[in-house]
């Protein structure tokens, strides 16, 4: 009788749940085709819109049956790297005059609309005093700064605002003060630049969709704003359409079976998941222009990136002179060059899911917009866990997961935990982007002989910057066995971050000035000593370099409240340098017996202020164009 009862009770069951997914079909049906017509309904004609095509079918189609994927990547920053400009994606003030190449702008609401107001103060002179409005379309970026880009009335062509956001400094900005080019140049305010150019790495399935014989007929679409959805795992239409039939779903949960997936990063061959990154996080060229510009990107994840784009591996403006990358956002083009990956053994073969997870996980109790950062992979297995624990690395070198063999090989005491981070060593911060320096994705040991060669810092010069690269090159010799290049008088004498600070070009000096406001360089050198050196790079002639300067110099209690602003007139920059000076000097009134020549300082705790000269007039003035 019993089994009678369950012999019933099983396709009772059944058919209730058929049933079900039958009005869930009908439901998620009905919602995706609001949304689909949304979108496609849009009336814009004076910028770039989304339009679904070539199988995208948009994340909010995704929404319906993947809604903790669509949570967790709708709270990060891969999401709003472009978004159609409102009130509420706005992150700047409204009302708030901003002054930028000679005109004064202020943004207003108007419904749904954001308008900015540019008042001519020459044509206001002339008894003209209505402001000019144009209404600011879209908007790029929400983690450390953000653009605006308005219409240029000439088809869907665009262009930026000459200002930008800085978000942690809460205030405005000329746009080319973000970027390390050289004075007076800055790309980006070209006409188009976002229809051409930045919908290649800020948009899902862009199409640039310009005539290049006619640079004002430009009809841009992308399938969505931002990385979204399918941009890591590849147009979903088949996937949806699938699993629209209620039938298909039931049978493929039930069975297990495969069904019509999409792309998982995580679970293709380590090279080929990479490359889904590498298409925006890496430097790389279409064969035909014309062809990409019409149809788009033929890449898709799963896809071989290297047999459809030209991997770019030199280059200035992008690498160090041994090809190591120099710029952020291109980070695959780091990892590409590091034996970790590049080995023949698929397990241990590194990829950016070692480090990195693209959907925050339930359990990590990390704040949003922490986890957002950087979306670092989380361990939770170690005393030690963390995103900047050493256990990304100990997946695969699991000899350094005891602490004696770790101390053992850095040579360093167990209490000091930054000299014993593998990240600190071999990942070091030498790339630079979004005004300040980020870790190198080229797993790489420090050389001196590489430093002499390219001029890149060595990581351990980054954390000592009281030391010479005679003194790094002993320790490197009697600790691993490198030999020591041979080294001129001041390599032998003078602090390595002395010399990048005053003798090396844009590109070094940005690095070195970052480097005396990072804690555990901080911590390792003392700072007494480096006053001097950043008040005379309050006053260089790149924008990005004096920002760095200022950043590291609000560490110091003193001169928190200088009141700098790096975009500011040559007096104002000056004069902010000679009161740091001044104030440097005062506070070391009488001090007998802390002398470092290394560092340049007297036994009375003095600049030797003609060393110091006699380096600045040997600085590299070439042109520095970091293209990041």
């Amino acid at each position: 009788m019993a089994r009678h009862r369950i012999r019933i009770f099983v396709p009772v069951v059944a058919v209730a749940l058929w049933l079900g997914a039958i009005v869930v079909h009908y439901m998620t049906d009905a919602r995706i085709y609001h949304d689909t017509v949304a979108a496609r309904a849009e009336p814009a004609t004076d910028r770039p819109i989304e339009f679904q095509e070539d199988g995208y079918v948009t994340s909010r189609t995704c929404k319906a049956c993947h809604p903790s994927q669509y949570s967790s990547w709708h709270a990060s920053y891969h999401r709003k790297m472009t978004q159609v400009a409102t009130p509420d994606v706005i992150l700047a003030p409204f009302g708030q005059p901003i002054t930028s190449k000679g005109k004064i702008y202020k943004f207003i609401k108007r419904g749904a609309q954001v308008l900015v107001q540019v008042t001519d103060p020459g044509s206001a002179a002339k008894g003209d005093t209505e402001p000019d409005e144009l209404q600011v379309v879209m908007t790029t970026g929400s983690h450390h700064y953000q653009a605006f880009w308005v219409p240029t009335g000439k088809t869907r062509k665009i262009k930026m605002l000459p200002f930008s956001y800085h978000i942690a400094d809460q205030r405005f900005y000329d746009s080319e003060g973000f970027f390390l080019f050289p004075p007076g140049i800055f790309p980006l305010l070209s006409e188009g630049q976002w229809n051409h150019t930045c919908s290649y790495c800020h948009a899902t399935g862009p199409k640039a969709r310009v005539d290049f014989r006619d640079l004002d007929q430009m009809d841009t679409r992308a399938a969505e704003f931002g990385i979204a959805c399918e941009s890591c795992h590849g147009p979903a239409e088949e996937h949806v359409r699938f699993y629209r039939n209620p039938r298909n779903r039931y049978f493929a949960h039930l069975n297990d079976a495969p069904g019509v997936s999409i792309v998982d990063p995580k679970d293709l061959m380590p090279r080929l998941s990479s490359q889904v990154c590498g298409q925006c996080h890496g430097i790389t060229s279409v064969p035909d222009r014309d062809q990409w510009s019409q149809d788009g990107f033929r890449y898709r994840p799963g896809d071989d990136l290297h047999k459809l784009r030209k991997i770019t591996r030199s280059g200035q403006q992008y690498f160090w002179p041994d090809g190591m990358i120099r710029v952020s956002g291109r980070e695959y083009n780091g990892l590409i060059n590091t034996p970790c990956y590049t080995h023949d053994d698929p397990s241990q073969t590194m990829t950016c899911l070692h480090c990195h997870k693209m959907h925050r996980d339930a359990d990590d109790m990390r704040p949003v917009l922490q986890w957002a950062d950087d979306q670092l992979k989380i361990f939770t297995d170690s005393s030690h866990a963390g995103p900047q624990s050493n256990q990304a690395c100990t997946q695969c070198h699991e000899v350094y997961e005891d602490p004696q063999a770790l101390v053992q090989h850095t040579h360093h005491d167990q209490s000091i935990e930054s000299a014993n981070n593998c990240y600190n060593c071999h990942m070091p911060h030498t790339t630079w982007g979004l005004l300040k320096a980020i870790r190198s994705h080229t797993i790489d040991s420090p050389s001196v002989s590489t430093e002499l060669t390219t001029g890149r810092p060595n990581a351990c010069n980054i954390c000592h910057l009281d030391k010479t690269l005679q003194w790094t090159a002993d320790h490197l010799e009697s600790r691993y066995s490198i030999v020591r290049p041979k080294l001129n008088e001041e390599h032998q004498t003078i602090a390595a971050s002395v010399l990048a600070v005053t003798k090396g070009d844009a590109g070094q000096r940005a690095l070195g000035a970052w480097r005396m406001g990072w804690t555990p360089a901080r911590e390792a050198s003392g700072t007494d000593w480096m006053a001097p050196f950043l008040a005379q790079l309050l006053v260089d002639p790149y924008h990005a370099v004096r920002k760095a300067a200022s950043n590291s110099l609000e560490k110091f209690p003193q001169f928190a409240e200088t009141g700098f602003d790096y975009m500011g007139s040559a007096d104002h920059l000056a004069a902010v340098r000679r009161l740091v000076d001044d104030t440097w000097l005062a506070e070391r009134s009488g001090r007998v017996g802390c002398g470092d020549p290394t560092v340049l300082m007297t036994d009375q705790g003095h600049l030797m202020q003609h060393v110091f000269e006699h380096l600045l007039r040997q600085r590299d003035n070439r042109p520095v164009y970091l293209n990041e």
